[in-house]
């Protein structure tokens, strides 16, 4: 990825001060508009002060407040063509980095390089938008989930 097209602003949420500092300055000079999150909540009332479009959402799958999964949920009702990179840093989440394999979702496990997020980036961009198969809940009288797997939450 050369530079960002024209236009598009990206959400990041990323709970590691320095890391995120880093990541958006980078962004930021690649042409992106960076908006900026500690938290699934900082992130989702960020969303909605946002004048704008969010094109695409970069976000920790492990956060205080609230989980990535649960965090695209919520802002792709006011954004339904947001785009999703997912980051975690938790080895004991390998379901959840199975389901986003499964789906062919773009995804990154740190620590990763520079390059390897501007590669998902791109691929985010470039591919329609590929949702979590929703899953019916029985049972409990639940709707249907976006969650990647069944047990992913056991894994934290």
């Amino acid at each position: 990825m050369t530079e960002a097209p024209a236009g598009k602003t990206l959400l990041l949420v990323e709970d590691e001060p320095s890391i995120r500092e880093l990541m958006a300055r980078r962004l930021g000079r690649k042409g992106f508009t960076v908006l900026t999150a500690s938290n699934g909540k900082e992130a989702q009332e960020i969303a909605e002060g946002h004048a704008g479009e969010i094109d695409l959402l970069v976000t920790d799958i492990v956060m205080p407040h609230m989980d990535g999964f649960t965090l695209e949920e919520h802002l792709s009702v006011r954004f339904p063509s947001i785009k999703v990179v997912f980051m975690t840093g938790h080895a004991g989440h390998v379901v959840a980095v199975r389901g986003l394999e499964e789906s062919g979702r773009p995804y990154l496990l740190k620590p990763f390089l520079p390059e390897e997020l501007e590669a998902a980036i791109a691929k985010a961009l470039e591919t329609p938008q590929a949702k979590m198969k929703r899953r019916q809940t029985t049972g409990t009288g639940g709707g249907p989930s976006l969650e990647p797997h069944p047990d992913w939450r056991k894994q934290r």
